[in-house]
Order: structure tokens, then C-alpha cells, then sequence
């Protein structure tokens, strides 16, 4: 089993990537764009609420 902060670092991981792949994919449109591009910056941009793991259900 993982420890606590290499799982959070692993869906961290996961849930950028599924961002990046939003933002490239034809199919979503404008506003999920923009929604995708503000979660990746949120979570990019090393804020210190966004590295304590708050934000993912346990």
C-alpha cells in the first residue's frame, strides 16, 4: 500500500494529465476548456491548499 502523500501525489498526477488531455481533445467544448484550464492552473501553481491533499476524497 502507498503511503498517504504518494497517493495524493499519484491522483495529483492523474488528475493533471486527464486536464491536459481535456484541453487537447476536439470533442469538449469551450466552457469545459475553461473549466479544465482553471482546475491545471489551481493545481499546477503550487499553492498550499492544493499540496495538503484537502482536496481529494478519501
Amino acid at each position: 500500500m502507498l503511503k498517504r502523500e504518494e497517493q495524493t501525489a499519484v491522483e495529483k498526477s492523474r488528475r493533471v494529465g486527464g486536464l491536459k488531455a481535456a484541453l487537447h481533445n476536439p470533442r469538449v467544448k469551450e466552457r469545459g476548456k475553461e473549466q479544465a484550464a482553471a482546475k491545471l492552473h489551481d493545481l499546477t501553481s503550487g499553492s498550499e491548499a492544493d499540496d495538503d491533499g484537502s482536496d481529494f476524497e478519501e
